[in-house]
């Protein structure tokens, strides 16, 4: 037996009675900051950076937050989600057992007209994705990044 082979016996022995306790610490996971205050007489896009599903729901949370809180005014304009990265995989019908608490949060946000969830049908031609994969309350757009800047330039959208 090596030395090294030695050493991971004596480590796993070591863990399975009790002798060494193991923790697994969360990654590090970087989350855009925001310190805008929101008003309700203007229009918003959510800003999604590091393109992953935590970072998807935590910025849905951010909306459901106003929602329920009292800036919300209904009948403002919904915040437009425009996905084109792996975030939006996360919202297809096959994952959903997997991100449920985010697919369900997407979905009653979006009922509510509070975002409006629109993926990037240039990026799921590249990742091979199909329209009828995503749930019925999200809707496609030609392109993602083309569509953010026109919202942003020619409707008056800022981040969210």
């Amino acid at each position: 037996m090596t030395r090294d082979a030695r050493r991971l016996l004596l480590l796993v022995a070591a863990v399975s009675v009790g002798y060494i306790q193991l923790s697994v610490a969360e990654p590090a996971v970087s989350q855009p900051s925001y310190t805008k205050e929101i008003a309700a007489d203007k229009a918003y896009i959510a800003e999604i950076e590091l393109h992953t599903a935590a970072e998807l729901h935590s910025v849905l949370k951010r909306a459901d937050q106003l929602f329920n809180g009292d800036d919300f005014v209904a009948g403002s304009q919904p915040v437009q989600f425009i996905l084109h990265g792996a975030e939006a995989k996360a919202l297809q019908q096959n994952q959903y057992q997997k991100n449920k608490a985010l697919v369900d949060l997407a979905a009653r946000l979006s009922a509510f007209q509070v975002v409006e969830i629109r993926v990037c049908e240039t990026w799921m031609r590249g990742q091979k994705i199909d329209a009828k994969t995503l749930p019925p309350f999200i809707g496609t757009v030609a392109n993602g990044p083309k569509e953010k800047q026109r919202l942003m330039k020619k409707q008056g959208y800022t981040y969210f």
